[in-house]
């Protein structure tokens, strides 16, 4: 036998073993990230990460303040502004990604309007606003973008929200009307998500919340609920998620909100990790894992983790004791992929990466005899992933059992 494959072989048996053998399983949220730093020595363009995405080719697309990367595991190709070459990305600063049903990549920029990707040449077809033409962009910082069933792409700027009509290439414009209550809540749109009943969710920086129907273009504009107690409404709206069970959740420049379909209005959650204090943990970017925790970026804070079932939270940040932990506390995105893996943007340090599981090697095969559960324990509960995701954790296991015997 090989001894490469003799020493993937042996912890499989051991992690199998462990099934029977009462070792516990690891717990709803971890006490401490493993985290691996992926920075410009890897050759990404910046260390500071604006927005990432992985897509269906499995490829991670990074978004910086000095231009765009594409990232196979192991080179890669940089994208950047070139003067005087229109199909050149059209602005180094990138605000957002994001992949459309037919693959397509379209990039969200600070100054130059919406770009989509050729990835057969590398060239760039965009869209920018005109001032004399009404069924242009209606402004150049393009911050969210989301795809409708129909293949209208609906793009969030500064100064609007945007459907654009994937045939003529033209857009719609809705905007803000303050004597308007049917009319978008403001003109900022930072964040849109599409939830499974088809209702296009809009975040916006002062204005709060609201959801539009794509058809009929009908908007309703989403009130907070006044609980005895609760924080001043806070109208800076900066993320967008919906979870497994179809909940939706919002981040604010200091609190999460909960959407409750019974009352049609957000709930406060209050989360001891985003009390207030020195500073304000503006919620960047909320991330769902397959069991349905809530990963969330702060602005400050670090990391916050949020299980919805059991009302409990978990904060990380960084730690210069520990190079495991965090890079920064200033994290501008996360994601999490279906090996459920997490990836977080800094803001100066680069990549992060971290299983949201936590050490699942140290969980799983270093615990103490005499404890409760084990390996079947933590794959009914969802510790290790989905199934898709399943053999790639065991195998991860099994390397870095293999690394370290």
């Amino acid at each position: 036998m090989d001894i490469s494959f003799r020493k993937l072989a042996t912890p499989v048996a051991a992690i199998m073993l462990a099934a029977f053998c009462g070792v516990r399983a690891e717990a709803a949220l971890p006490e401490n990230l493993i985290v691996e730093r992926l920075g410009e020595e890897r050759g990404f363009p910046s260390g500071t990460i604006t927005a990432l995405y992985r897509d269906r080719a499995g490829f991670l697309w990074v978004g910086s303040r000095e231009g765009l990367a594409l990232w196979d595991g192991y080179s890669i190709r940089g994208f950047e502004h070139e003067v005087g070459n229109e199909a050149s990305l059209p602005d180094n600063s990138i605000r957002v990604l994001y992949e459309d049903r037919a693959g397509r990549l379209w990039v969200g920029t600070n100054t130059g309007g919406l770009a989509r990707l050729d990835r057969t040449n590398g060239k760039f077809e965009v869209l920018r606003h005109d001032p004399a033409d009404p069924t242009s962009l209606s402004h150049d910082s393009v911050y969210a973008i989301a795809e409708c069933p129909d293949g209208s792409l609906w793009v969030g700027t500064q100064e609007g929200l945007n459907r654009l009509d994937p045939k003529t290439r033209k857009f719609e414009r809705l905007t803000a009307n303050a004597s308007d209550p049917s009319s978008l809540p403001h003109d900022y749109v930072y964040a849109l998500k599409l939830d499974r009943q088809g209702r296009l969710w809009i975040a916006t920086v002062g204005g709060g919340v609201a959801w539009i129907d794509p058809v009929s273009r009908r908007i309703t504009r989403v009130p907070f609920r006044r609980d005895p107690g609760a924080p001043e409404p806070d109208r800076f709206t900066f993320a967008i998620a919906e979870d497994p069970a179809g909940t939706l959740w919002f981040g604010t420049q200091g609190d999460l909100y909960r959407f409750d379909a019974a009352d049609g209005a957000l709930h406060h959650v209050a989360l001891p990790e985003l009390a207030p204090g020195k500073d304000v943990p503006i919620i960047t970017s909320i991330a769902v894992e397959a069991r349905g925790v809530l990963w969330i970026s702060t602005w400050n804070r670090g990391l916050v983790a949020y299980d919805p079932a059991s009302r409990t939270s978990r904060g990380y940040r960084h730690d210069p004791a520990r190079t495991e932990s965090l890079a920064a506390d200033r994290l501008s995105c996360v994601f999490i992929d279906t090996a459920g893996d997490a990836w977080a943007g800094t803001w100066g340090s680069g990549i992060n990466r971290f299983n949201t599981g936590g050490d699942l090697f140290r969980t799983i095969l270093e615990k103490g005899p005499g404890s409760t559960g084990g390996l079947l324990d933590a794959i009914a509960s969802g510790t290790l992933g989905s199934p898709a995701s399943l053999s790639a954790n065991l195998l991860r296991i099994a390397r870095r059992f293999a690394a370290s015997h």
